[in-house]
Order: structure tokens, then sequence, then C-alpha cells
């Protein structure tokens, strides 16, 4: 388990939700930019916050955040076709 921190919040893991804030705001910035690779940021905060949300007994939100998980995983192989497809055509 991870535990950093200095007391300034009441969470039971400050680690595990600095991590995906950190990696939320990587795959935003990669996002942003448009490179495909902001779709693996987002496939790994989603697969880190659904059992983090289960621990924290929320379990709708940890659904919410594994649909977020199939649709960036959707997201990354159409990017993915389209961008292997241009390629070919040039």
């Amino acid at each position: 388990m991870i535990r950093f921190g200095l007391g300034l919040t009441d969470s039971d893991v400050p680690g595990w939700d600095a991590l995906t804030s950190a990696l939320a705001i990587t795959g935003m910035w990669l996002m942003a930019r448009k490179k495909i690779e902001h779709w693996i940021a987002w496939i790994i905060v989603d697969s880190i916050s659904v059992p983090l949300y289960i621990y924290k007994g929320l379990p709708l939100t940890s659904f919410q955040f594994l649909l977020f998980t199939i649709l960036a995983g959707w997201g990354y192989m159409t990017w993915n076709i389209k961008l292997k497809l241009k390629e070919s055509q040039s």
C-alpha cells in the first residue's frame, strides 16, 4: 500500500488518489496535443480507479470507471486503426 502525505487529507488512500489525479492530468495534457498515448493514460487511470472505488464503498462509481476503461480501450483501438490507415495511404 502506498502511504504518503502530511496529514493534509482525510483520505485513507492518499497515494492512490494522488496517482490517479496525476495520471489524469497527464492524460488531459496528451489529449490536448492529440497524442494517441492519451488513451493509454486513461486506461491506466480508469483501471486503477475501479478497485479504488470498490475499496471506498462506491460500487456505482466503480462501474462507471469500468465503462470508462472499456471506452478508452475502444478509443485507443479506433485511433490506432485510423492512424495506420492514414500512414498506409501516405
